[in-house]
């Protein structure tokens, strides 16, 4: 019994950090894009972008799967061809 419910811990655990690792972001790109205003099909998976301002950044073609857009400045943002989810 404590064998299986080991091996059930490893197995949530091995689940959960792929799950996390799956909508992880590509620093750099991240950094690009603060930097630059700029990240024509970034990854930005699951970034934090709170309060951002974004506004007028080129954000062409991006992966914006939850990504948190809370308060952030998105006005006049070329948001052309991205994926939201």
């Amino acid at each position: 019994m404590v064998m299986m419910m080991k091996s059930a811990a490893r197995v949530t655990m091995a689940v959960t950090l792929l799950a996390s690792s799956a909508l992880a972001f590509d620093p750099a790109e991240l950094k690009k894009l603060k930097e630059t205003n700029e990240c024509i099909g970034c990854d930005l998976k699951g970034a934090d972008l709170v309060r951002a301002n974004l506004k007028g950044a080129n954000l062409m073609g991006a992966i914006l799967v939850q990504v948190v857009l809370r308060s952030a400045n998105l006005m006049k943002a070329n948001l052309k061809m991205q994926t939201f989810g």
